[in-house]
């Protein structure tokens, strides 16, 4: 899937919030994705293609109502940036 960085977090680690256009959840990153961040090649508006994230979740919700306990869990092996 192909998700925008709307915004990025640090509150001990680092969140960031992806979207599609229309849904945004929240991503918990790795080390590795982290150092990305702190190197600016990782920034709002950078599209990212993603494959085997792990949703995190206590259970089925709609995407509008999900909680704050749900979250992808990214890790850097499976994130690729699209520089335009």
């Amino acid at each position: 899937m192909i998700l925008c960085v709307a915004e990025i977090r640090s509150l001990g680690s680092t969140i960031l919030e992806l979207t599609d256009g229309w849904y945004s959840i929240e991503a918990h990153c790795d080390t590795a994705m982290q150092q990305l961040i702190e190197r600016n090649k990782i920034f709002a508006g950078l599209k990212l293609v993603i494959s085997g994230a792990e949703l995190v979740s206590p259970g089925p919700s709609a995407p509008l109502e999900k909680g704050s306990d749900t979250y992808l869990k990214v890790q850097h092996t499976s994130a690729h940036l699209i520089h335009n």
